[in-house]
């Protein structure tokens, strides 16, 4: 069929305009703009990936994955160049210096005063302890028992292995631990009214021991520095003189190891009691209160049942590794005791106090062959001079417990040798020197 003549013009434009674009739809008339770049520079401004090589992506993809490489290869070695530094700087005052080491230095040197940064690696430094010198008596106790002094047991071998155990459950574990591979003769056990509360295990779990921790010395060394960049006196006197030869650190006096042992002039004796330091002591006489213990230890109307049952648990592991377990609750305050007895307002809260003194406990301590020793109404408790606080003895006030205890027949029976005379003189000349804190040689 013969084309009109439009229909022939039409055809003759579009084949044209094809033939120069083959890309090209549409009417002839319509202006086609090309994908094209005109130029080079067009080209590299059209390629956002073209710094790294152009439009090559396995190429960009190694050019990016060596980049990140060196960036954290470098991160990686600032981090190490700056954690080997600063365990460079804390094995000088003993802050970077493994649990295991401090126990085996203390071991050798008793007169060395340390203190691990947080109460939840005391265990680790303690229990090491132990198995080194193999005591006759171990005694496991909150903060309540620090001031028990091998010297006031002799001639027993004697570990303290206070602040490591608050609740019984605490208790449990530090007393399975402690006799794993010796067996002392005695374990006393610091068994208080509060204990047998359900509230108690609640609000110290987190003084839950940590053991092994692979990352102790890093996180010692953090606080070592964070108390520097705190304390200008401790950068100063033990932190810039390292760098210096025959540098040390005066706050040490070379026996604190430590950052917190150095700060506060305080820590764990050679013996596991602990040293206060004067800042703690200072306001001592302000804190011998009945608010002071109760806002501290919690009440209850009745013991916890559950608390019983973990007591029945570390009786039956005692009987297995064949120690004998003695409890002991130390004295309180006399003020705190009053308001436990005759507080109207607290009487609901006090019924785990009446009742922890109640005949059918003691008889259930009995059942369970615990020997038992109640302190807390013991007349020494009308002093002041020995207490730390209303719940903590002082080492005077631990002495005179001591010598409470052996007015008892049965605690003389379990230790036949020490000798009350002895015990008896050396309150004598505490008493003379006016000495509360530190009758003993630190």
């Amino acid at each position: 069929m013969a084309k009109m003549p439009h229909e022939a013009q039409h055809s003759s434009s579009f084949a044209d305009a094809h033939a120069k674009d083959p890309t090209s739809i549409g009417s002839p008339h319509t202006d086609i703009v090309s994908a094209t770049p005109a130029n080079p520079e067009e080209l590299a401004m059209l390629t956002p990936l073209a710094e790294f090589g152009g439009t090559d992506l396995p190429l960009v993809q190694r050019k990016i994955s060596h980049y990140l490489a060196t960036l954290f290869g470098a991160l990686f070695l600032l981090i190490l160049a700056l954690t080997s530094a600063v365990n460079w700087l804390g094995e000088s005052i003993g802050a970077t210096t493994s649990l295991i080491n401090l126990a085996n230095g203390q071991a050798k040197d008793r007169n060395a005063i340390v203190l691990p940064f947080d109460l939840r690696y005391w265990a680790d430094l303690k229990l090491p302890r132990v198995a080194i010198d193999k005591p006759d008596v171990i005694f496991i106790s909150s903060s309540r028992g620090g001031e028990m002094r091998s010297q006031m047991l002799a001639p027993y071998k004697f570990y303290n292995l206070s602040f490591t155990a608050w609740t019984l459950d605490q208790v449990t574990d530090i007393f399975d631990r402690a006799t794993r591979e010796f067996a002392p003769k005695v374990a006393i056990v610091s068994l208080d009214y509060f204990m047998f509360t359900d509230v108690w295990p609640k609000v110290n779990a987190k003084n839950t021991m940590r053991f092994a921790d692979p990352f102790y010395k890093f996180r010692s060394g953090l606080d070592m520095m964070q108390t520097a960049a705190r304390r200008a006196a401790f950068l100063q006197d033990c932190i810039i003189p390292i760098f210096q030869s025959g540098h040390r650190c005066m706050a040490a006096e070379g026996r604190f190891l430590g950052t917190a042992a150095i700060v506060n002039q305080e820590g764990f004796r050679g013996d596991g009691s602990y040293r206060y330091g004067p800042g703690r002591l200072q306001d001592s006489e302000k804190n011998i209160t009945a608010d002071f213990l109760v806002n501290a230890m919690p009440g209850a109307p009745s013991i916890d049942r559950d608390q019983m049952l973990v007591l029945e648990r570390l009786a039956a592991l005692a009987r297995t590794r064949g120690v004998t377990l003695v409890g002991i609750q130390l004295p309180f305050a006399k003020a705190g005791v009053d308001y436990l007895d005759n507080n109207e307002s607290y009487h609901h809260y006090s019924g785990v106090w009446r009742e922890f003194q109640g005949s059918a406990v003691r008889d259930k301590f009995r059942q369970l062959g615990i020997t038992f020793f109640d302190l807390s109404r013991a007349p020494l408790n009308q002093d002041s001079n020995n207490f730390i606080d209303a719940y903590h003895p002082s080492e005077i006030g631990m002495l005179r417990s001591l010598r409470s205890l052996l007015l008892i027949p049965r605690f003389r029976e379990l230790f036949p040798a020490i000798d009350p005379q002895r015990i008896f003189e050396k309150i004598n000349e505490a008493e003379l020197n006016k000495k509360r804190f530190s009758v003993y040689e630190d």
